[in-house]
């Protein structure tokens, strides 16, 4: 707990408000911030949190990464603007626990209703049979919507091996 608490100080001292803009290129941090909140009571590793998802759509990843627009970082728009699940499908998953835990504990009706968003359009528009996500193998992330190929998705079952398909070969 120690060695958690003084990461997540240092995080604190560096970024915030009046401070360093950030928002973090791979997700997680928000989760475990709110969890850190809720082990110690200390209001301002829930603030943190707050601000990491506050800065999203201010356009600070995207650009110099290989698949190109902010988009893929969840960063194309603000999360409360945001009516759609889009880019990489675990980093998108991932803000989705950090935006679910802090409406879990501030109960900020904007935060409710971004999930909610979100959830009816990946279960409606890009959401395999087998509970899978993330269409494009490439960029491991979402497409558009009803773009769900069965070959070189990220979310595709891996096919059974020849030995459990028996004498005949290939199931």
């Amino acid at each position: 707990m120690n060695i958690a608490r003084r990461f997540a100080d240092h995080i604190d001292a560096t970024f915030g408000p009046r401070k360093r803009p950030a928002t973090p290129g791979h997700p997680e941090i928000e989760t475990a911030l709110v969890e850190l909140y809720r082990a110690t009571g200390e209001k301002r590793y829930l603030d943190l949190a707050g601000f990491l998802l506050d800065n999203r759509g201010n356009g600070f990843l995207g650009p110099s990464h290989r698949y190109g627009a902010s988009a893929y970082f969840q960063d194309r728009v603000p999360i409360r603007d945001s009516s759609e699940v889009e880019g990489h499908a675990v980093r998108a998953l991932y803000l989705t626990a950090g935006i679910s835990d802090v409406y879990l504990e501030t109960g900020e009706q904007a935060l409710l209703d971004t999930v909610e968003r979100q959830w009816q359009d990946m279960v409606t528009r890009k959401l395999y049979i087998t509970g899978g996500v993330g269409s494009r193998h490439l960029a491991e992330a979402f497409g558009k919507p009803y773009e769900l190929p069965n070959e070189l998705a990220t979310a595709r079952r891996a096919p059974p091996s020849p030995a459990s398909c028996g004498a005949g070969g290939c199931c």
